[in-house]
């Protein structure tokens, strides 16, 4: 059997048109391979393009709040500065003024401030010493009692001292001082005298108060 060459192939018709429509298949896969290729890259581009105008868009306008926010802190921060600085200032002239207020009311106001704390303390005190009775014959009704009056005295106390601490920064009279000073210390020392058996009497209140 003769064997056709190639050549000899490519001369017969049948086969020339076989090899051109083969050919020009190749050639739409390819021209369709690229067309497909180019769209896709024009898309790509298009987005990249259109991410990187975004991203300076973002960019200006995140150096924009970055300068802004360094201008508001730089602004907060001297806001605070002065802030601390009135404080301190209105706190040292308040207090300055205060204590020309308070150095200048009744004297007897601080020793009833220091004789109500003494009371209140002595009143504790006598609840600390009445506890150990509770177990010697029928003295637990006694030491609750005097728990119990403790806690009244020391409430009147405090109630007391902070009512002289405030008159300290009030125009008041001197009349008006003894009267309601006299008033608090015959509260304190009512409720104080069961107290008394355990540790004695109160001190003498601040001179010029009656009770």
């Amino acid at each position: 059997m003769q064997t056709l060459s190639l050549e000899t192939l490519r001369r017969l018709p049948a086969f020339a048109a076989l090899m051109e429509e083969a050919e020009r298949k190749s050639l739409d896969e390819r021209a369709a391979l690229i067309e497909a290729w180019q769209t896709t890259n024009t898309q790509a581009r298009a987005e990249i393009a259109s991410l990187e105008a975004t991203e300076r868009k973002l960019s200006a306008e995140a150096d924009a709040l970055a300068a802004e926010l360094k201008r508001l802190t730089e602004q907060r921060d001297l806001a605070r500065m002065g802030l601390l600085r009135v404080a301190n200032r209105h706190h040292r002239h308040n207090e300055e003024a205060r204590q020309r207020i308070i150095a200048g009311a009744d004297s007897r106001l601080f020793q009833f401030i220091l004789w109500a704390r003494r009371a209140a303390n002595m009143a504790a005190f006598a609840s600390h010493r009445a506890e150990p009775l509770a177990v010697v014959g029928d003295f637990t009704a006694q030491t609750l009692k005097a728990t119990k009056q403790a806690r009244l005295v020391a409430e009147l106390c405090e109630h007391a001292a902070e009512r002289a601490e405030a008159m300290r920064l009030e125009a008041i009279s001197s009349s008006d001082v003894t009267g309601e000073l006299s008033a608090m210390a015959a509260n304190i020392r009512d409720a104080y005298q069961p107290l008394a058996m355990f540790v004695g009497a109160l001190p003498a209140e601040p001179d010029g108060l009656t009770h």
